[in-house]
């Protein structure tokens, strides 16, 4: 594993005043390059940044003045998008806006199959004699034929994009881009409606300054109207969260929190979303996967006709059918990555091999999702290939690693494509059937060679190196001032030297690990995905990022552990765990059935009361599994669910003593789990929109965390719920009787086992002596 990091820095003191000397996020700032005290001003707060003026885009006057001459004229627009989420939103943004001017404006989105991206000869012959401007948004600039041919036709064609320039500028009236600005300025990252909304905000200005023009102005418009549509496409199109971007989104969710627009209003709706708390995770996740899936399945008309339609039933229709479009796209993605994975599996030995695989029923609009994933999972280039309805053509996507630029490599066996584009991550590209097998051998070959000469070593950048000790939730929340977090403005990533992993238990199947970390004698709770059957070694460096576990109003730090290095093979010390032996269980159960014993528990001097389940807690102070009191006796006021999390319970706290304080009527409650847990996943959907942390709930119902997982999963099978997995620990849920076809008695009865398995454990712990419960932990 190799680590970058930037040498340590000698933070300046100015920097440290700007943050109120929070040395975490000093260092964070430094490191990345915000380094004056205006760029951090500017960074943490929207009010000390200059945003980019309309005129600041090369053309805009021109631009402006040519689409108001034409609605001035009565001249018929067309706006020509494009059918991702930002085409989408750009198209909306443009045609909803010409029709308050009061023009003539129609719209279209290509369809991906049959016209595939950008604009087209048949489309344009099509509208000849019909349109007079073309305004294109999100596409055009790498179509010069087309442009052309509008030209000949008697059509004029302004294009407003953000794509990489090419060589040759296609021949239209006028051309508005960021990409015209140098690399360095605020702007030139900007989607394709970042273009529509600056274009939107010029025409404004200039009708406003213009009084031969106020004949088309409409005083009802707003000029921040669009900035929830804006930050959908900013999120959605990943480009950078810096400067313009950053500046634009932050406005842009406070905004979408407040939207009137009845088509979003209905979509979070239907999502199950609470747009109040709605942030760039909930547009990521749920909203763009929605949006996007139109163009991927069908034609993403239907999402621009729901957000320009007014009519409530008919958005209210359309919303519905984009979410089962959407339904439907995860289906068949997960079978087409299943597809490849078991291809992989029987074609695969070689680590050096990219992955290149064809079948003619992949669905087209899928196969760069899909080829994405697998990129990311086996870190090689992967190519996904379909054939195409004329059963002639094959077609393909491609997505790449850092070190190998595929387009490039496209290029290099181009004589066998009918045609290719892209750029370094990703590229499509298409093939007649009978090329597929020398276009294989070759382009393996290519690929293989060049991954022979690229180091294979992990590597992993971390933002800065701190002690355990500097870690508390106020750091959390400091560190929360970098988001929204996405491309080039990742989550925090830290390292921390010379860690103590004093206790390790695994879930979920043993595919993740719960872990207590410990540095000179502070100690941490983390959380480690996928470690499998990896050891948490009892001293080494330790990767993460972190975050929050919540728990009844009560906040705790948690390590999200990304990876480990320079372990030690040497297991967990025998001598740290003597106090075992001087270790007292002192039997307060069942309790209830006796008077006057609730207030003397209450009143322990220096205990910590453990305590899981739903209903809030009369002891203080409490913890949960995850926990670790600072006091030194442990009061299990709850049945811990299994061995292990008892373990880990005494391992992190290390009490002098323990107090067995759990009840038979506690016992009897546990037995109603599907109904706690539903009744659970109703508040999660109705106040947190959905988002569900697994062991957030394994807390609540007080079970073990691979219970929830199946019981999820018993449910969805069921026809009771949609659950969507994010990673391991966090999915969204939204309740549905649409049933799949799934076997749902494999997931009942495991959810039996397990249920049956954690409620012998707590009769065992409620029946069984405190001499022998002791011997059962020691051993």
């Amino acid at each position: 594993m190799k680590i970058k990091m930037d040498n340590e820095k000698k933070i300046p003191e100015w920097l440290y005043e700007e943050v109120n000397n929070d040395n975490i996020l000093a260092k964070i700032l430094y490191n990345r390059g915000i380094n004056s005290r205006d760029e951090v001003k500017k960074f943490l707060d929207n009010k000390n940044y200059k945003p980019t003026l309309p005129n600041d885009f090369p053309n805009m006057q021109e631009g402006v003045k040519k689409i108001v001459d034409a609605i001035d004229k009565d001249e018929k627009i067309m706006v020509y998008g494009d059918y991702d989420v930002d085409g989408i939103t750009s198209t909306t943004i443009l045609v909803t806006f010409l029709q308050q001017l009061g023009a003539k404006v129609d719209y279209h989105i290509p369809d991906r199959f049959e016209e595939g991206y950008g604009m087209n000869k048949e489309i344009i012959k099509n509208i000849k004699g019909d349109i007079d401007l073309i305004l294109s948004c999100d596409c055009g600039i790498s179509n010069y034929e087309e442009v052309r041919l509008a030209k000949e036709l008697g059509i004029d064609v302004i294009i407003t994009d953000h794509h990489d320039l090419p060589d040759d500028l296609p021949p239209a009236d006028i051309i508005l881009t960021p990409k015209f600005f140098n690399k360095e300025h605020r702007a030139y990252s900007l989607p394709g409606a970042g273009m529509a909304y600056y274009l939107v905000k010029g025409i404004i200005n200039f009708i406003n300054n213009n009084s031969n023009y106020k004949n088309i102005y409409n005083s009802e418009i707003k000029r921040n109207q669009f900035l929830d549509l804006l930050a959908l496409a900013i999120i959605a199109d990943v480009v950078p969260l810096k400067e313009e971007n950053r500046y634009l989104l932050k406005k842009g969710l406070k905004f979408l929190k407040e939207t009137e627009r009845k088509s979003l209003n209905k979509l979070f709706e239907l999502s199950g979303i609470n747009k109040k708390l709605i942030n760039e995770e909930d547009i990521a996740f749920r909203i763009a996967p929605i949006l996007n899936a139109a163009g991927r399945m069908e034609n993403a008309d239907i999402a621009v006709e729901m957000f320009l339609a007014r009519d409530e039933k008919e958005i209210e229709k359309l919303a519905n059918k984009l979410i089962k479009i959407n339904s439907r796209r995860k289906e068949i993605q997960q079978k087409i990555i299943e597809e490849a994975e078991e291809m992989i599996k029987d074609q695969f030995s070689n680590k050096d091999s990219a992955i290149i695989l064809y079948q003619p029923h992949w669905h087209e609009g899928l196969l760069g999702i899909a080829a994405g994933r697998l990129a990311e999972n086996y870190n090689l280039p992967a190519l996904l290939m379909t054939l195409k309805e004329d059963g002639k053509t094959i077609t393909g996507s491609a997505r790449s690693i850092e070190e190998i630029h595929i387009n490039n490599k496209l290029k290099k066996v181009n004589k066998y494509l009918i045609k290719y584009g892209g750029h370094a991550g990703a590229a499509g590209f298409s093939l007649q059937r009978d090329q597929y097998t020398i276009f294989k051998k070759k382009l393996s070959s290519l690929l293989e060679d060049e991954l022979s000469k690229i180091s294979r070593e992990e590597s992993i950048k971390v933002d800065a190196k701190i002690n355990l000790n500097e870690i508390d939730i106020e750091s959390y929340y400091s560190l929360r001032k970098l988001a929204p977090f996405g491309e080039e403005n990742p989550k925090p990533l830290f390292i921390t030297k010379n860690c103590q992993f004093i206790k390790s238990r695994s879930f979920s199947n043993n595919k993740h690990k719960r872990l207590v970390v410990e540095q000179n004698n502070v100690k941490k709770n983390a959380i480690w995905w996928w470690a499998g059957e990896k050891k948490a070694p009892e001293e080494s460096n330790l990767i993460y990022n972190i975050d929050l576990n919540r728990f009844r109003g009560k906040e705790n730090i948690q390590l999200t552990v990304k990876n480990i290095i320079d372990a030690k093979e040497s297991g967990q010390s025998n001598n740290k765990y003597d106090y075992l032996n001087s270790l007292r269980i002192l039997d307060y159960r069942n309790w209830k059935e006796r008077e006057h014993i609730e207030d003397k528990l209450s009143k322990i001097e220096n205990a910590v009361y453990y305590q899981e389940g739903s209903n809030s807690s009369y002891y203080k102070p409490v913890i949960d599994r995850y926990g670790i009191g600072e006091n030194n006796k442990l009061v299990l006021i709850s049945f811990p669910p299994s061995l292990s999390i008892l373990n880990d319970l005494i391992y992190n706290n290390e009490p002098s003593e323990i107090i067995l304080a759990f009840n038979k009527k506690d016992l009897k409650e546990k037995e109603g789990f599907i109904k706690r847990l539903t009744a659970i996943l109703k508040y999660i959907l109705k106040e947190k929109n959905g988002k569900l942390k697994i062991n957030e709930i394994a807390v609540l119902t007080g079970e073990l965390e691979i219970t929830v997982e199946v019981a999820l999963k018993y449910l969805k099978a069921s026809g009771y719920l949609n659950l969507e997995k994010i990673d391991e620990n966090n999915y969204f849920i939204d309740f549905s009787e649409q049933k799949e076809k799934v076997d749902k008695k494999l997931y009942k009865n495991k959810l039996k086992s397990l249920l049956k398995e954690s409620m012998s454990f707590n009769k065992f712990l409620l029946k069984t002596g405190p001499g022998e419960i002791l011997d059962y932990v020691k051993s």
